[in-house]
């Protein structure tokens, strides 16, 4: 069996994470904030749904880990081009981030 399921709640329990660590931002303006119980309840969710003690083959964390190896290798390539070529990353101008809603 693919071992999409895994990978998703991986994903899904880095995003919960990533949400905990956004958190910690101060902004200047209105945004939406979660109760902070609701993404630890996640991501510990997901992370316990993810382990071994679920009874999936182990094939699927081979495979899984092999998807994950090879989008690292493909991150790294694209870094390692980017350097050559001088490429920079690109940085949004501050006074057009939150004006791509529609026109009142």
């Amino acid at each position: 069996m693919f071992p999409l399921a895994t990978l998703l709640l991986c994903v899904f329990t880095v995003v919960n994470i990533a949400v905990l660590v956004l958190r910690r931002d101060r902004v200047d303006h209105k945004h939406f904030c979660t109760p902070t119980f609701l993404p630890v309840l996640g991501a510990l969710t997901c992370a316990f749904l993810v382990g071994p003690w679920t009874g999936r083959d182990s094939v699927q964390y081979t495979v899984a880990a092999v998807l994950i190896g090879i989008g690292v290798l493909l991150w790294l390539v694209t870094v390692l081009i980017n350097r050559a070529s001088g490429q920079k990353v690109a940085e949004p101008a501050l006074e057009t981030i939150g004006t791509a809603g529609p026109v009142n």
